[in-house]
């Protein structure tokens, strides 16, 4: 934590916004984690087809776009609250209204419960930009591996919840205890952020000192976001943030649908899926944020993403006859923990990319990229699954992800921060 301290404040300044990080991250991750694990199997119990499930990617959608409106969060704000907490305490609460909403509509028609889960992904998203800002402004450049590792290790935590603990229990108590325990976890940064105070905007970085200085200006925000997405200097990095996942998406995206459709129950996928491979994808990232504190974001983004190879290989290889529990928990553990050092190593190579004064905006645009280069992916793998199987679905997430190692490799050059 050393490398952390504020000189105006301390070890524990760190300590304290790291820990809000990790609430923050937390939440952030149940949507995901209920969207992938427990509504496409709340689905597939009411007999909705593979090719409608595949679609439900579209719910995601604000996590693509969300870039459009990034500018705003970095512009404007009430000064007295904070910067960003001018925007992270009200979408937390919107957030929390969604599930409330979803719960409520659970036991209804499709199309409530679907609007829901929009919204949720809406807030989540939105405040997902102010939290990503905080995060540059809190974290010094050779303290991004640790910090991304808090994010991604948050971040899969509520997955672990959402579609694992939670799925479980929902077996025996009920859907209702999912989202009680969704909205829990939801209200854990409220109790913390409003003691949090924020440190003053660093200056333009092109003409001066990083001290305290005004907001920027939209004009200056657009500027030096089109120049970071057009240069040439970043386009094999951009290609490789688009491919670094899309394997892995097209891969995963219906494994615990394969799983369900060969007999595994609801519980097992549960356990096994959610608890023990989100498990396993939190070591994974905590593994790559170690890794990271030591070597280029680039050299533990290429290993990771050559280690994920092996997991969904043993995919294509686990037809209905090899699929055993033994298999399957290794297969997934494998799976996530390689796919949890990818998470950690490109949120890490993203944030070395951009500039804090617009830190949140273009670190947006590159999440909103990342998950334009993957999402195609999980709305097709219904329609790929349907037509032709499984087992073609998971070939085709085997050659994406080896076809990732090519800008990998011609983004060797490109100038972090």
């Amino acid at each position: 934590m050393q490398n952390l301290r504020d000189a105006g404040n301390g070890a524990k300044y760190s300590k304290f916004a790291l820990f809000i990080l990790f609430l923050l991250y937390m939440s952030q991750g149940l949507p995901y984690g209920f969207q992938r694990m427990a509504l496409p199997l709340m689905l597939r119990d009411r007999g909705v087809s593979l090719t409608d499930i595949g679609f439900l990617g579209l719910l995601s959608l604000p996590w693509m776009f969300k870039a459009l409106w990034a500018p705003l969060v970095d512009r404007f704000y009430w000064q007295r609250l904070g910067r960003r907490k001018s925007w992270i305490l009200p979408m937390q609460f919107l957030f929390i209204g969604a599930i409330a909403m979803a719960a409520a509509a659970s036991t209804a028609s499709l199309t409530p419960l679907l609007v829901a889960v929009l919204l949720m992904n809406l807030f989540a998203a939105t405040q997902d930009i102010a939290v990503d800002g905080f995060a540059i402004d809190v974290l010094k450049p050779h303290a991004l591996g640790l910090g991304n590792t808090v994010q991604v290790v948050g971040y899969k935590g509520g997955m672990v919840l959402a579609g694992g603990v939670l799925l479980s229990l929902s077996a025996v108590y009920g859907w209702g205890s999912l989202y009680g325990g969704m909205m829990f976890v939801a209200a854990l940064p409220l109790l913390f952020l409003p003691f949090f105070k924020e440190k003053p905007i660093p200056a333009d970085t092109e003409h001066g000192p990083e001290n305290s200085a005004p907001s920027p200006t939209l004009k200056e925000i657009l500027r030096k976001t089109f120049r970071m997405v057009t240069g040439r200097e970043l386009r094999w990095a951009i290609a490789l943030i688009m491919m670094g996942k899309l394997g892995e998406e097209m891969a995963g995206s219906l494994f615990t649908t394969y799983l369900f459709d060969n007999g595994i129950t609801r519980e097992q996928i549960g356990t096994w899926v959610g608890s023990y491979g989100m498990a396993a994808s939190i070591t994974g990232s905590a593994l790559g944020g170690i890794l990271l504190m030591r070597y280029r974001a680039w050299t533990i983004l290429g290993l990771a993403i050559a280690l994920r190879l092996g997991p969904i290989a043993m995919q294509c290889w686990m037809t209905p006859e090899h699929l055993s529990p033994t298999n399957v928990i290794i297969v997934t553990v494998l799976e996530h923990v390689t796919g949890g050092m990818v998470t950690t190593a490109i949120f890490t190579y993203m944030m070395s990319l951009v500039e804090k004064r617009v830190g949140a905006t273009e670190y947006t645009i590159l999440c909103s990229l990342e998950v334009l280069g993957k999402s195609p992916a999980a709305w097709s793998s219904g329609f790929i699954a349907e037509r032709f199987g499984y087992q073609a679905l998971f070939l085709l997430g085997l050659a994406l992800a080896t076809a990732a190692l090519i800008p990998w490799w011609k983004a060797r050059k490109v100038v972090t921060h």
